[in-house]
């Protein structure tokens, strides 16, 4: 009987206990009252909880209550986070957090704040901002403001946050100015984002600007976010059927036979394995014998399985022969991806 009652206590802690705790000298006895009292008071704690966010005295917890406070979508919420983003002697990151924090919050006044913060002087509200325009209750998009950010940041991770920002966007008129941003002398993680996001706009013109990271001197993750953005522009641009201009063709052509060299040759098979997923994208059915050739000399059982997937994409007769022999190995990854391409040919078929 004792063990149920107590069992009933912690599942229900008093009120005035936990706000009691939220004033100990423990770090950590505040953490678990602020967690407890978001746990089982919600709603009702939140004046609590902003009371920790405004005044305590350790980064740590005044993150904490940002993130619980976050989750109660109020425009009291919105009141209490733009004190903290008023408060200039405040931390960046902690400034910073209470921009992700409006950024989730679908009212007039946390959007009009957030658009605002792009101006800030410190990179880490900068940086959350921006994020926080790329969700979907922000209908108007700071285009200008993007675009300005990675043409003349002095700070790289905004650089690269606002080329990320530009992919999920999806705008094709980013493509000039990240094309332009491309050509410079850039660091890498800026690169891997231009790229990133050129997967993500689907503008066939980018095409020998991508092809140029097809190269094995090209960081190895770069490489591998070259080959999925050729795939996935290439295929987007045969499903639509259109008609590419003769530069675009023989950029296309070139593009197959670089991620044919890589998908045998590169020495690292995470990337062996996104260019074969590429051409299989792609559906290039010249590719259907090299391919066959490749399984046979490949060694890594996920190259191994993403050719049989390539090749059930192509849906070529001649891959009956490996697809069915593959189906006996001993590698479960390989025969599944055996039987999957095998169906999507039969399927093809009737």
């Amino acid at each position: 009987m004792k063990s149920r009652e107590k069992s009933s206590t912690e599942k229900n802690p008093d009120f005035e206990s936990l706000v009691n705790q939220l004033s100990s000298f423990s770090v950590k006895q505040r953490k678990k009252a602020i967690i407890a009292l978001d746990r089982h008071w919600g709603e009702q704690a939140s004046s609590f909880i902003a009371d920790r966010m405004l005044n305590d005295s350790n980064s740590f917890i005044r993150e904490l209550s940002i993130i619980v406070l976050s989750k109660n979508h109020t425009e009291q919420i919105v009141d209490y986070l733009l004190k903290v983003l008023e408060n200039q002697q405040e931390e960046g990151k902690i400034r910073g957090r209470a921009i992700w924090a409006l950024g989730k919050m679908d009212f007039t006044k946390a959007k009009k704040y957030t658009f605002q913060a792009l101006n800030d002087p410190q990179a880490a509200v900068v940086y959350w901002a921006i994020w926080a325009i790329t969700r979907p209750h922000f209908k108007k998009k700071p285009n200008k403001k993007l675009k300005q950010i990675l043409l003349h940041s002095q700070k790289k991770e905004l650089r690269k946050q606002a080329a990320w920002a530009m992919g999920i966007l999806g705008d094709k008129r980013f493509s000039q100015t990240l094309l332009d941003v491309l050509n410079q002398k850039l660091h890498q993680k800026i690169q891997l984002s231009i790229i990133f996001a050129f997967r993500n706009i689907k503008d066939k013109q980018t095409i020998p600007a991508i092809r140029k990271f097809l190269n094995k001197d090209v960081n190895m993750f770069i490489r591998r976010e070259a080959a999925l953005a050729l795939g996935t522009i290439i295929q987007q641009k045969n499903k639509r059927k259109s008609m590419s201009k003769d530069r675009i063709k023989r950029e296309i052509e070139k593009t197959i036979e670089d991620l044919l060299y890589l998908s045998s040759e590169d020495d690292r098979y995470f990337v062996r394995r996104v260019c074969v997923e590429a051409l299989g994208k792609i559906k290039e059915q010249r590719t259907v014998p090299k391919l066959i050739a490749f399984f046979s000399k490949e060694r890594n059982q996920f190259v191994k399985a993403e050719i049989l997937r390539s090749l059930g994409k192509l849906g070529d007769d001649r891959a009956l022969s490996v697809l069915r022999k593959s189906q006996n190995s001993r590698y479960r990854i390989i025969t599944q991806s055996a039987q999957e391409a095998l169906d999507k040919i039969t399927r093809v078929r009737t």
